[in-house]
């Protein structure tokens, strides 16, 4: 049988369709996870994945192999947590997109520790849509309309509002959104309208070409912001930590957005994840 990590990286990689969203998600390099699925070709003897510029596509054989392995590990997480809750321990799994995750989560975690003592946190990413998503889970963060599944409630952790941050020497150049125009804008995959709804709610006119390098990831897009590399459209909810340590700037505000981020409460929880849902959103802005 091949190696779990090969075919967890695999499984990831199908489910979103990308090495790097899933490298992301693994907490490895791009090159770990291209490793190890072609590892997984060699010993299958197969070609698992169609590789083109825009990301790869499953392959005949790897659309049946992804079939068993979105199975196998949905049923390992469900029984590693239900192994967890059968000890005693308080256990509680929170899932989140991974940009989330990496911007505003952990560097709470800590925080989360001294507040809520003797509860575990089991950190799980959960990027694109969740629908369907939430076996196993206690908790979870998402973008979305107040809506929630059965047996779920849904709360307001943070209004979904969006705007242009650069560099602070960037930003000294800029003085009216017009100043936009022949600045490099970059823009995240999962929200390729963002520029053209901030710009409407300005007034303004962008071309789309205007509109220049797209990003997988929103901690990637933010990262190339950071370095200088251009202007970037970002949730004031995650870049205001940035903001007020003087790293990135703001020059035109934000604009209120229609995909508030909500924090989702399995009805099963209990006094744990109930410690663990007021944490996060006494933490909300």
């Amino acid at each position: 049988m091949p190696s779990l990590k090969a075919l967890k990286a695999f499984d990831t990689a199908a489910g979103c369709g990308s090495f790097s969203q899933a490298a992301e998600r693994l907490f490895v390099t791009h090159g770990a996870v291209s490793r190890l699925i072609r590892q997984l070709e060699s010993e299958l003897g197969v070609t698992l994945f169609d590789r083109h510029q825009d990301g790869v596509t499953l392959t005949a054989a790897g659309q049946r192999l992804r079939a068993s392995s979105e199975m196998a590990f949905r049923l390992l997480d469900e029984g590693c947590a239900a192994v967890a809750r059968a000890t005693g321990d308080d256990v509680v799994v929170l899932a989140c997109p991974g940009s989330f995750m990496m911007r505003w989560l952990i560097p709470r975690l800590e925080a989360l520790k001294t507040a809520c003592p003797g509860i575990m946190l089991r950190l799980q990413a959960l990027d694109g849509p969740w629908q369907g998503r939430l076996d196993g889970i206690d908790l979870a963060i998402v973008n979305g309309d107040g809506q929630s599944p059965p047996g779920w409630r849904s709360r307001h952790l943070a209004d979904d509002e969006l705007g242009p941050v650069c560099t602070p020497g960037l930003a000294a150049r800029l003085k009216v959104p017009e100043d936009l125009a022949g600045q490099r804008l970059l823009q995240v995959a999962s929200r390729p309208d963002a520029w053209q709804d901030w710009a409407r709610e300005q007034g303004v006119a962008l071309r789309n070409e205007d509109v220049g390098t797209e990003f997988e990831q929103l901690s990637f897009m933010l990262e190339a912001a950071l370095t200088g590399l251009g202007v970037a459209i970002a949730p004031r909810f995650l870049v205001a930590g940035d903001i007020a340590a003087g790293r990135l700037c703001a020059p035109f505000g934000f604009v209120r957005g229609d995909q508030d981020y909500r924090l989702l409460q399995s009805g099963s929880g209990g006094a744990p994840v109930q410690a663990v849902a007021e944490w996060l959103l006494q933490q909300a802005p």
